[in-house]
């Protein structure tokens, strides 16, 4: 019976992209796999066990001898983004809502103010703000006039972040895991991440309502972890707010900050901090978690 000439030659274009290096001790080994399909799975028939990278990243393809005995269980990597600030910049918008409700109740709300409560949810704002005792119905109803007219104020008018498409490109490119993790209503969350057409880069969307405790509570960090599969100590937090860097760190994450919303000295806790995402690429990641 004739040999099938099968070579790496012959291989299609998909294919070769996943055998960039298949070490073989026989260099017609190829042809002696009957089921080609089974060879790909990396099933070889002169017992050699190829283990092919997850998620087509740019990890060499090794056998299990060169391993030195069972193929290694690649660990994922997982990148937590804050939204408000960090992938949009949305602060004029959310200001310019809670002005429009505040003024009319006397309360002359600075900008000052707004920042330092940035990042955080609305049921925690509001007694700041308003004082603390008032019902449950009336924070409830504020919470939803604001959040319309944030909205409203933002429709259309929204970008993402300079630089950050291209920093999400990277990390989606080298097989990073990415979430959202936003204070924001559902609403507000969907709202942005499909204005500023960033759907495709998230796996996992998080709003406040899916969490009882507000940043700087590592609730909605932790939960991210466990949507994405990825253990915290292998999960980075992006952040803009100083209460969402101390989630993080809360957490067990690593924390990269940018200065969008706030100064350096209150964001002094994150492990790195940037002006600008250009100043990031798959390094400053990949040496916080390795």
């Amino acid at each position: 019976m004739n040999k099938p000439r099968w070579n790496l030659t012959s291989l299609n274009i998909e294919t070769k992209k996943k055998c960039k290096e298949v070490f073989l001790r026989d260099k017609a080994v190829i042809w002696k796999h009957r089921n080609l399909n089974k060879f790909l799975c990396g099933l070889g028939s002169l017992g050699e066990r190829i283990c092919f990278p997850p998620r087509g990243d740019s990890s060499d393809v090794m056998s299990e001898r060169q391993r030195g005995g069972a193929p290694m269980a690649v660990t994922p990597k997982g990148v937590i983004w804050d939204m408000d600030g960090v992938l949009a910049n949305t602060a004029p918008f959310h200001y310019e809502a809670w002005k429009k409700i505040l003024t009319p109740k006397g309360i002359d709300y600075s900008w000052e103010e707004f920042t330092s409560s940035f990042g955080m949810k609305n049921d925690r704002i509001i007694p700041q703000v308003l004082g603390e005792g008032l019902p449950h119905e009336e924070i409830n109803r504020i919470d939803i006039e604001k959040e319309a007219l944030f909205r409203e104020f933002a429709k259309g008018r929204l970008k993402p972040i300079e630089n950050v498409v291209g920093l999400l490109n990277l990390l989606k490119g080298n097989g990073f895991k990415m979430a959202v993790a936003s204070s924001g209503s559902p609403e507000n969350v969907e709202s942005v991440i499909e204005q500023c057409r960033l759907t495709h880069f998230f796996s996992i969307l998080l709003n406040g309502k899916m969490v009882h405790n507000s940043k700087p509570h590592p609730e909605i960090f932790l939960l991210a972890s466990e949507k994405l599969a990825v253990p915290p100590e292998k999960c980075i937090v992006v952040e803009d707010a100083p209460a969402g860097v101390e989630g993080a760190k809360r957490a067990s994450m690593k924390c990269i900050a940018i200065t969008s919303t706030h100064s350096r000295d209150s964001l002094k806790s994150a492990d790195i901090i940037v002006d600008s995402f250009k100043d990031l690429n798959t390094d400053s990641f990949n040496k916080l978690i390795d």
